[in-house]
């Protein structure tokens, strides 16, 4: 896993997000790659069956749910409170490894979660 300090978050558009790396330079993240990834990793059998059991669906119904993922442009996931592993608020993007962003404060994070939702991407809350 990558970890950034989302301060360090430079531009978000439709497209992607740049950043500075601990090396100083800028780097970028492409969305459509993270949303990609997301949606392999969702499509993969073994977690289509988990799905499928944990919320004791039918395969008609876990493709409904495929259907709606598709369309739902999900780049990463979020946490508000930040969680066991983590002290703070924090974004994380389904990039090959995860680029995880740590903010100072909830307002920081809300930030950049609104650039992202007027670039028409999502993440998911694990508060």
């Amino acid at each position: 896993m990558i970890m950034v300090p989302g301060e360090r978050i430079k531009e978000i558009t439709s497209e992607g997000l740049v950043y500075v790396n601990d090396e100083g330079e800028e780097t970028s993240i492409d969305f459509a790659l993270c949303f990609q990834n997301w949606i392999e990793a969702r499509l993969a059998p073994e977690a289509l069956e988990k799905y499928k059991e944990v919320n004791h669906m039918t395969d008609e119904q876990v493709q409904e749910h495929v259907t709606k993922w598709q369309k739902d442009k999900i780049v990463g996931y979020r946490n508000v409170i930040g969680s066991p592993n983590f002290d703070h608020p924090y974004i994380t993007f389904h990039t090959k490894p995860p680029t995880h962003f740590e903010f100072s404060t909830v307002e920081a994070l809300y930030q950049v979660q609104n650039a992202l939702r007027q670039a028409r991407w999502r993440t998911i809350d694990l508060s």
